[in-house]
């Protein structure tokens, strides 16, 4: 899933930013990811299904499907930069996340033997 891994965990739910819709996805051996364009003036009911009139941008460009394949851009646009602005805002956040994950452990590792001094 050479593309889109990374993607999938920045944004690990279906997500709308102005007309663009952010599909994560996964497969027993990686993540998926997808972007489309809505059309103007669409209302996006929950998932459970997309207007005819959508045009994917980022999917799969190659591969064997669910085994082998990359993610790139079907087409580019203004909407690279934007997604691009996203996807690091998105990733700010994922590793303040993480930072915090790291030291919580750090202290309770540390915290143990404190509290078990006698």
């Amino acid at each position: 899933m050479r593309g889109a891994d990374w993607y999938a965990k920045l944004f690990p739910v279906t997500v709308r930013r102005d007309r663009l819709l952010l599909v994560p996805g996964h497969y027993a051996r990686g993540g998926t990811f997808r972007i489309f364009l809505l059309p103007r003036g669409y209302v996006h009911p929950p998932m459970t299904s997309l207007p005819f009139d959508v045009v994917e941008l980022y999917g799969p460009v190659r591969g064997q499907m669910g085994w082998s394949e990359e993610y790139g851009w079907l087409a580019e646009g203004p909407w690279v930069d934007d997604f691009i602005a996203l996807a690091t805002r998105a990733e700010l956040e994922y590793n303040e996340r993480a930072s915090a994950i790291s030291d919580e452990r750090a202290f309770a590792h540390r915290a143990a033997p404190l509290r078990d001094y006698p």
